[in-house]
């Protein structure tokens, strides 16, 4: 019921759900519940741009489908992540400045933080 509620509100024809290809694009599933930005670089010591994995959660509005808030990616720490994820959801949501500005690198649009790198990948 929930999800043909929200079929309804984002205008899907009937039988196409969540493949909407405005659902798709910019954002890659991997294997189980692995997520990765796909605007994801650091910089070398050239200045060159280098694309990584990145393993850090998108929570943020999504701006192809206006109403969505993502809050995804996170690795298997989603229920350590919850009351932080939350708050910033919330502070999306609502409009207000965000509590922390750290908090901004889960922007859609963030392509680096120096915490991101390592972890469950193989950088």
């Amino acid at each position: 019921m929930t999800l043909a509620i929200l079929a309804r509100q984002f205008g899907h024809a009937d039988g196409e759900g969540f493949a909407n290809p405005r659902y798709l694009r910019g954002i890659d599933h991997r294997i189980n519940y692995y997520v990765f930005r796909d605007n994801a670089y650091y910089a070398d010591e050239q200045g060159v741009r280098r694309k990584y994995v990145s393993q850090r959660a998108i929570i943020d509005a999504w701006s192809e489908v206006g109403g969505l808030y993502l809050s995804i990616a996170h690795a298997g720490h989603g229920i350590m992540s919850s009351p932080a994820a939350g708050e910033i959801m919330a502070a999306r949501v609502l409009g207000q400045p965000l509590s922390d500005p750290a908090f901004a690198d889960f922007n859609v649009d963030a392509p680096y933080a120096d915490y991101d790198r390592g972890g469950l990948s193989k950088d």
